[in-house]
């Protein structure tokens, strides 16, 4: 698991065997495991889910996902994933390292998220990201 977060492999592990989410969900339930392998494991799942079969094209709101306000300005996936790593109160170096990206690129992805969200902190970034995912 942590040389697949490390090289950033999500259909490679998941091509290689049929039965890996499984084996992931039962990795899970045996023992705790650290926020770092917690994303990426979350990744791997959001992964498999997207090469399931669905029965209707129309993705169904889930809980805990974000809700756009009305005239903000998007964030990118990737953005998204620096914004939830950030919310476990990681910092940028473990935020870099768990999304295989250097540690400027994770700064440069925070600028452009704060300007998005028209804050100026971690703690406004991740209290936006909070409210965006509770309705609220």
């Amino acid at each position: 698991m942590r040389g697949g977060q490390r090289h950033g492999q999500l259909r490679s592990l998941l091509d290689n065997h049929d039965g890996a989410l499984e084996l992931i969900a039962e990795l899970l339930r045996e023992r705790a495991v650290d926020p770092v392998l917690t994303f990426y494991i979350e990744r791997l799942q959001e992964a498999g889910q997207a090469l399931q079969p669905t029965a209707s094209d129309a993705p169904a709101a889930a809980p805990g996902r974000w809700q756009q306000a009305p005239g903000m300005e998007p964030l990118s996936e990737r953005e998204l994933e620096v914004l939830r790593l950030l919310a476990q109160a990681l910092p940028n170096k473990k935020i870099a390292r768990a999304l295989g990206l250097s540690h400027e690129t994770v700064k440069w992805h925070l600028r452009h998220i704060y300007s998005k969200l028209g804050v100026s902190s971690r703690d406004e970034a991740v209290a936006r990201l909070r409210d965006a995912e509770t309705g609220s």
